[in-house]
């Protein structure tokens, strides 16, 4: 409410805009160093790659010309000029010169170096630092290397990159002082620089760039976003004190509305707690019909069931009545042997098993677990074809069951197996009442893409009712009142969509009724 809430303090409002905006400065100011750092790598990154695109015209296009030079005999065989034959002495030159044209925009210049471990020239030695990126270069651990360094007191933004490794031309000049161009032995020596196979890598070149040349281009962004921020969070103050200022005006107004509201609040709650109670009353009364309907649900298929066991039994009672009177025949005629006997006990004992598993598959039916479980989409159908094998088998209705795909489900198979049940009950007493010939009834199991899916279609001529999802009524049915209650298939669309979170649906086919179930 309104009346309970904390006057505002304007002290605290600007103590948090300070604090955000050094939040701000704090973050503008690791951004734009990031900005600077990610400025100079690009540009000695560009700079060392342009470097490299020279050195590579001179080892691949430059003295390729010279050496052919030298062997059609147009230059001698010692020639050696380093201002045309040497890689690093022409890349050097060409930095020195663009140093020299940028000194006029910058106050420091950029130090370019190719630094080698074994190099012709001493001013190209490899310090230890160097020498360390060096040898990562050469164990391939990195293709390019850069960090901030600090040198004469300044700071440099680092950069290096390997040339590429030797080439069998590149041993001309670095395999023997004896095959080498006696000229550059001369200029430089025998020591150092020779000695070399194809595949080393000889050397790096790397470039330092002053930071303090990247960061005056930064500086005036960083001023006038940090000014920018400020401005915008003294605006930003000064509209929250205007509507702090208003607010305290209409304070009253707001004041008396509220109690206002707090009547109507209390009001409207009355009202709903009695909107609520009678929703729960009515709720309690659809969910009392609803545990009827199951409770007439069960009774009725218990009832089937019973019919089920009968049928399921009548067999088995007839084969040990035989094998009794087989016994008292042959023992009054003196002809049971003990071997006889005990082949009769056993056929009896098959049968008494047979008729105990039946009992033992209906009482697991009406078993009252409730906890979900993983089962494949098989044992509820098998479950339901050993229920119904008897009286289907009384009325020589054939049951086909196809399983293109056994999929798993999570869930409550046996309420899977007494809906299945409750739609082929369904389907049997249509067949029975069309009298119709050749009495089928097909069940399939597959999946889609993303569906699975069983089918219960029979050829009974399909179902009379418009529309035809009015059979999922409670109380519908189109039997006779002595034999339907009309709360079959209501329970078995209840089973299927509310408890096992899938979809029921009935249409016709030019054989008869077809049932989907999607999980």
């Amino acid at each position: 409410m309104l009346s309970k809430l904390p006057k505002i303090n304007l002290k605290i409002i600007a103590i948090l805009f300070l604090v955000f905006y050094i939040l701000i400065e704090y973050l503008s100011y690791n951004f734009f160093k990031q900005l600077i750092i990610n400025d100079a790598k690009r540009e000695t990154v560009s700079i060392l790659n342009t470097v490299n695109a020279v050195r590579n015209y001179v080892e691949n296009v430059q003295k390729p010309v010279i050496y052919r030079l030298k062997k059609e005999k147009k230059l001698y065989h010692d020639f050696f000029d380093p201002k045309i034959m040497s890689s690093s002495y022409i890349t050097r030159s060409i930095l020195q010169r663009y140093t020299k044209q940028t000194l006029s925009t910058q106050k420091t210049a950029y130090k370019y170096k190719l630094a080698a471990t074994n190099p012709l020239n001493p001013l190209n030695k490899a310090d230890k630092f160097e020498t360390k990126i060096l040898n990562r270069f050469r164990h391939n651990k990195i293709h390019e290397f850069s960090t901030i360094i600090d040198e004469d007191g300044k700071s440099y933004f680092f950069t290096a990159i390997p040339i590429e490794r030797n080439k069998k031309s590149c041993l001309t000049c670095h395999s023997l002082p004896k095959i080498a161009p006696k000229e550059m032995v001369q200029l430089y020596g025998s020591k150092s620089g020779f000695h070399e196979k194809v595949g080393d890598l000889r050397a790096m070149i790397s470039l330092k760039v002053p930071v303090e040349n990247i960061v005056k281009l930064h500086i005036r962004d960083f001023i006038l976003g940090s000014l920018a921020v400020l401005i915008v969070l003294i605006v930003f103050f000064i509209f929250i004190y205007l509507i702090y200022k208003k607010e305290m005006q209409i304070k009253d107004e707001k004041l008396r509305r509220e109690k206002l509201l707090e009547d109507i609040n209390k009001k409207l709650e009355i009202k709903i707690k009695k909107e609520v109670s009678l929703k729960l009353a009515k709720q309690e009364e659809i969910y009392e019909k609803e545990r009827l309907l199951a409770h007439q649900n069960r009774l009725a298929t218990m009832g089937e069931m019973i019919g089920n066991i009968a049928h399921q039994w009548r067999q088995p009672l007839t084969q040990i009545s035989s094998i009794l009177i087989n016994i008292d025949f042959t023992f009054h005629n003196k002809t049971l042997t003990s071997k006889n006997l005990m082949e009769k006990i056993d056929e009896a004992d098959e049968q008494i098993t047979f008729m105990s598993n039946t009992i033992d598959d209906f009482r697991n039916f009406f078993s009252c677990g409730k906890s979900k479980e993983k089962y494949n989409i098989s044992v509820p159908i098998e479950k339901t074809k050993r229920l119904l094998k008897g009286s289907l088998k009384k009325y020589r209705i054939t049951l086909n069951i196809d399983i293109k795909d056994d999929f798993t489900l999570n869930g409550y198979p046996n309420e899977i197996a007494q809906a299945l049940l409750n739609i082929i009950s369904n389907a049997k007493d249509i067949l029975m009442e069309r009298q119709i010939d050749n009495p089928t009834i097909n069940i399939t199991a597959f999946s889609t893409k993303d569906t699975n899916i069983i089918t219960i279609e029979d050829n009974a001529g399909g179902i009379k009712t418009t529309p035809i999802d009015k059979i999922f009524e409670p109380y519908f049915s189109t039997k006779h009142a002595s034999v339907g209650t009309g709360i079959g298939l209501y329970m078995t669309k209840m089973i299927i969509e509310k408890n096992n979170n899938a979809i029921i649906c009935v249409d016709n086919t030019h054989l008869g009724a077809i049932f989907t179930i999607k999980f």
